[in-house]
């Protein structure tokens, strides 16, 4: 917008005045993230994955080598929509797990998301399959 277009935009010669230009809209810096959302935001990703340590740890102990449970689909994170918190809450997450070489995969559903995790790999699961067949054909 030109000067001239804010003339005419207020009726006239006079164009606003330094404070009402500043107060108009609101600085764009100001809708960012702020650091109690990233707080937030972080708290929530880190009590998701205490949560599955601590299920990852007793389904290891118990001789498995995946796990599947379910994971917050609501968040109530400062001035941020539920979708925009789950996106980078779960994202957090995956790539924690990621960074840890676990296989992930999410099942999301409208009202719940289920977090598929193994620790073993392709190759050792196919081989795990094709033990419990062999021995199931001599099996009677």
């Amino acid at each position: 917008m030109s000067g001239s277009d804010v003339e005419s935009e207020y009726g006239g010669s006079q164009a606003p005045s330094r404070s009402d230009r500043e107060n108009i809209i609101v600085h764009a810096d100001r809708l960012r993230r702020s650091n109690v959302q990233k707080k937030e935001l972080r708290e929530y990703a880190v009590d998701i994955a205490r949560r599955l340590n601590e299920e990852i740890r007793e389904r290891h102990s118990q001789g498995l080598h995946s796990l599947e449970t379910e994971i917050p689909i609501t968040f109530t994170v400062s001035n941020m929509s539920n979708s925009d918190s789950q996106r980078i809450i779960w994202y957090t997450v995956l790539k924690w797990l990621q960074m840890k070489t676990y296989r992930v995969r999410l099942d999301i559903k409208r009202d719940s998301c289920t977090i598929h995790l193994t620790w073993i790999s392709e190759e050792e699961e196919s081989l795990i399959i094709l033990q419990k067949q062999f021995i199931a054909k001599y099996s009677k």
